[in-house]
């Protein structure tokens, strides 16, 4: 007999916590468990959204930063050419920020890129580095037109590629002036870097 109180007294306990459980007033916002993780991640900035590099800018900057300036005549094409490709994206992506500087720039990078087309596919050493050379003249303009109106290191930048374009012979193959060819890359990596923060600020 007691047993079957004991039963019967547990049964009725357990059915008043239903009844409290079910009659409770809802947990105000923000209590107990979290808030949808959906509609928290929407009022959080993603780390995308803060401001920094292009992929396109640093896919540059490690292109001149791993690799080694090439001493044979195959190498020495392809580093230039794949280069100059990843520079005019580097520069197009910066462009895109300022709808008058695109406009500006626009047909100068499809130039740009069509002459580092020719100087991966052009059989002749010394055309190569003719192309090589208008190239990297080229791409200091197109650093130039970026750069104008910013802070005057920029200029400085600007001009310190112009200098390093300038000093990569035409009449010599790319393989023999290695280290202008590299500079000019180094200096055009300063530049981007230095436009980067100075459009993100």
């Amino acid at each position: 007999m007691l047993g079957a109180a004991l039963l019967a007294l547990g049964c009725s306990a357990e059915r008043g916590a239903a009844v409290a459980s079910d009659t409770a007033l809802p947990a105000p916002p923000g209590a107990g468990v979290a808030a949808d993780p959906v509609a928290a991640a929407a009022v959080v900035p993603a780390m995308d959204s803060v401001p920094g590099p292009s992929a396109a800018v640093t896919a540059f900057l490690q292109h001149v930063e791993t690799q080694r300036a090439p001493d044979s005549t195959a190498v020495a094409r392809d580093y230039a050419a794949v280069g100059l490709r990843l520079l005019a994206s580097g520069i197009e992506e910066l462009a895109t920020r300022d709808t008058a500087v695109a406009a500006r720039v626009g047909d100068r990078l499809g130039t740009l890129r069509a002459r580092a087309d020719s100087v991966q596919r052009d059989p002749e050493p010394l055309v190569r580095a003719r192309i090589a050379s208008e190239s990297f003249v080229l791409a200091g303009d197109l650093l130039q037109t970026l750069q104008e109106g910013g802070p005057p290191a920029l200029t400085d930048r600007a001009a310190e590629v112009r200098q390093a374009a300038a000093a990569v012979r035409s009449d010599q193959p790319l393989s023999a002036q290695t280290e202008a060819v590299r500079r000019f890359f180094e200096r055009s990596a300063a530049a981007l870097r230095g436009l980067t923060g100075a459009r993100t600020s």
